[in-house]
């Protein structure tokens, strides 16, 4: 919802709407804007694995997040690791595409294709 009426907060939003504005919620929503029609998830039928870790820190949070998604406060546990270093580690390996962040600040593993496939 952009906002109530009649609240000056809400008059640019309900302004953009007003003059068309739609609706995003993917890239395949974009795409179809564009005219473009989406392509097919090639990746889909191909082996997936998960990251492999660049240091002991990511792979003890790899390793971790293998039997299920945690918080910090499960990772720090996990881990060994203080809630410093593992927040800064988080950060690269999201960035790396090796974990993702859901809502509530729990992390999962990102799988990526097999490069040998």
């Amino acid at each position: 919802v952009p906002g109530c009426v009649g609240q000056t907060l809400s008059e640019g939003p309900l302004a953009i709407l007003r003059e068309g504005a739609r609706l995003v919620t993917s890239a395949e929503d974009v795409l179809l804007d564009l005219g473009l029609e989406p392509q097919p998830d090639l990746t889909a039928a191909k082996t997936e694995r998960p990251p492999q870790g660049e240091n002991e820190l990511q792979k003890a949070v790899l390793k971790a997040l293998l039997r299920e998604p945690l918080g910090i406060d499960g990772l720090c546990a996990a881990t060994g690791s203080d809630a410093d270093a593992l927040i800064a580690e988080l950060g690269v390996m999201e960035i790396m595409g090796q974990i993702r962040r859901e809502s509530g600040n729990i992390f999962t593993l990102a799988i990526r294709v097999s490069p040998t496939e």
